[in-house]
């Protein structure tokens, strides 16, 4: 017995004490034989030659960043094993990559990266310029928003595969995984002069020595992707006055029967025209649209403006005339609108009022609305600013202009009450809803509460229906330490429904459920008990941990309690290298199924054993780490890994 020991001893300190020059080649080393005395379910020894097998490996660069990584695994599932880095602990959880690799340049930027898994390869990669602007992009392209110039224009989506920029954040190529692949040119202003796609779609663009855009010239013979009924040539001329002002914008729509451009189907064409004072202020709209299918003259619509000698809109006289829609030749209506502020002695404002006049019918002087705002304000001695308006809603604004109190109303039938600390942060919230039954009456519909404590954290919410049948009630508290750590939760359900088919029941049900939490001095979670409808009913959750000196989990419980019996349970023992690997994991989970007949010889235990080979650089950061495993596959229940790692 001693022998196998210093054997297993003696390879694992010569794996890792290897020279960092002289790393063995892998091959080799997954050969070497480790020999484990090791129980059999039937209690009698026996000696097996078994192989500490190859799991992963893993190369860094000299500023401890990730490079690489492989799985030596062949592909096994081995999620349980390979969490080594952090406290994840029972569950296996995602599914590891086969393959990592990552390329930063000499300013720490991410140039390249690939994870290959089962289910699709990830890759991405950047290029800068000398000066460090991106030129060429793969993978993530979303995430680059602030790197390319008017990205919001491109319709960049998450599967768009690779961009290729000019030196000022321009895209000159792209292409995604629907098949895309567009181009575009640009003048010295950064302006878009031509681009075109993989199906022949051109677009073309100039513009004036200001910049205004003054023609452009469409080609799209792939009319589905851009929404078009048939393919079609689009043009549109603008004029600018010489202060840059619009004067003139015309478009011609010419839709063809096929791709061949050669026989035209119909044409839309419209001219739209603009006026202005001598403070560049809009005086007229004037549109017009022809449509040959449906006659030459499709629609004219004019808008006229007027202003008051402080340059507010005070008039808006709106004519259109469709001549396709016999019902509606003629359509006009008119708006003219009143405007007024007052201040106090102070100059602070106390009304702003707004009324915008609307007449649906010149003919039918009765036939105006009005569409009024007014807001008023006043002021407490103290600062403190009260501010209403016509619709019901209120707000109460403290001296350093922070809101404290607001109410709303949503719907004639709803309303809502906030109020806030002053330090802008939600304190409590309370809400009505009321309900207009068929009758006309009103009733209550239900109330909710909510109160934070002064970092914002809810410490109450409180909701109690007046009309809900079936969950008419619902409560939740919660409590935490200085450091926003979460001590205790209570939560109180009320319903009205059958426990079996979940439908409405006379019988009223109530469920509490409790939660106790508690750290160590670091923080770290050490037990976590919860109750539902006391200690000794229903069921209850119970969690407990153990860490080492570097915070790491070293051991852990959950349990599932019925009756305050142990109905399901997992348990997890961990070790760990100086470097946060695992050397050691063992694994128990239960779950009988029937309560209150735990049966601990049922449960089946997971065991594995690893040996984690290094090389370092000079700064003592890790180069090389390749990792392997051992699968105690006769594991007993009673047995004691500390029988195999004496000393």
């Amino acid at each position: 017995m001693k022998k196998i020991i210093f054997s297993l001893i003696a390879i694992s300190f010569f794996i890792t004490s290897c020279n960092s020059t002289k790393t063995l080649e892998l091959q080799e080393t997954v050969q070497k034989e480790v020999h484990l005395k090791i129980h059999e379910n039937d209690g009698e020894s026996k000696l097996l030659n078994s192989r500490f097998q190859p799991l992963e490996r893993y190369l860094y660069d000299s500023q401890g960043r990730e490079i690489y990584y492989d799985d030596l695994s062949d592909g096994a599932w081995f999620g349980d094993v390979s969490d080594s880095f952090r406290q994840s602990t029972l569950a296996s959880g995602e599914r590891r990559d086969l393959k990592r690799r990552a390329e930063y340049d000499k300013e720490g930027r991410l140039l390249y990266s690939l994870k290959e898994n089962r289910i699709l390869n990830n890759e991405l990669i950047r290029k800068y310029n000398s000066n460090g602007k991106l030129v060429y992009a793969k993978g993530d392209i979303d995430k680059l928003s602030d790197q390319i110039n008017n990205y919001q224009d491109y319709e960049i989506r998450n599967f768009t595969l690779e961009i290729w920029l000019d030196d000022k954040g321009n895209i000159l190529h792209l292409t995604d995984e629907t098949g895309r692949d567009q181009r575009w040119e640009y003048d010295s202003q950064s302006h878009i002069i031509h681009s075109w796609d993989e199906s022949d779609c051109d677009f073309t663009n100039e513009y004036d020595s200001s910049g205004n855009c003054t023609y452009i010239y469409n080609k799209i013979p792939d009319y589905d992707k851009y929404d078009y009924e048939s393919p079609l040539i689009y043009s549109v001329k603008n004029e600018f006055s010489p202060e840059g002002l619009l004067l003139c914008t015309m478009d011609d729509y010419t839709f063809y029967e096929d791709k061949n451009f050669e026989k035209v189907d119909y044409r839309v064409t419209s001219v739209e025209e603009y006026s202005y004072d001598s403070n560049g202020r809009l005086l007229s709209d004037i549109y017009a649209e022809s449509y040959t299918k449906r006659g030459e003259l499709n629609l004219v619509s004019k808008i006229t403006y007027k202003y008051s000698e402080d340059g507010r809109t005070v008039f808006r006289r709106t004519e259109d005339s469709y001549y396709s829609d016999p019902e509606h030749k003629n359509f006009v209506y008119s708006d003219w609108y009143e405007e007024e502020d007052v201040k106090d002695s102070q100059g602070r404002l106390i009304r702003s009022y707004s009324n915008n006049h609307i007449l649906w019918d010149e003919d039918d002087l009765d036939s105006y609305q009005d569409y009024e705002t007014e807001e008023t304000y006043s002021y407490d001695e103290d600062g403190t600013t009260h501010w209403k308006n016509l619709n019901g809603e209120e707000k109460i604004i403290s001296p350093s202009g922070n809101l404290i109190f607001h109410k709303e109303n949503y719907y004639e039938n709803e309303w809502s009450e906030e109020t806030y600390n002053d330090n802008d942060r939600e304190e409590r919230i309370y809400s009505k809803n009321y309900k207009i039954k068929d009758d006309g009456s009103i009733e209550m519909d239900y109330e909710s509460w909510h109160e934070f404590d002064s970092e914002g954290r809810e410490t109450l919410y409180k909701y109690l229906s007046y009309t809900e049948k079936r969950h008419p009630q619902e409560e939740t508290y919660h409590t935490f330490d200085k450091d926003g750590r979460l001590l205790y939760q209570k939560k109180f359900d009320a319903y009205y429904t059958d426990p079996v088919t979940n439908l409405y029941s006379p019988v009223r049900r109530e469920i509490v459920k409790e939660s106790f939490y508690t750290y160590d001095e670091h923080g770290n979670e050490l037990t976590a008990l919860s109750y539902e409808n006391g200690k000794k009913n229903d069921y209850s959750w119970k969690s407990s941990y153990t860490y080492d000196e570097e915070g790491r989990i070293t051991y852990e419980f959950h349990g599932i309690y019925y009756q305050d019996k142990l109905n399901e349970n997992s348990e997890g023992w961990y070790e760990y290298d100086k470097n946060n690997f695992l050397t050691y994991k063992k694994v128990k989970a239960y779950s009988d199924g029937t309560f209150g007949t735990y049966k601990p010889e049922k449960v089946p235990t997971f065991e594995y054993f690893f040996i984690n080979q290094y090389t370092y650089y000079k700064n003592g950061q890790i180069k090389d780490c390749i990792r392997y495993y051992y699968k105690n596959e006769f594991y007993e229940r009673d047995w004691q890994p500390d029988l195999l790692r004496q000393k």
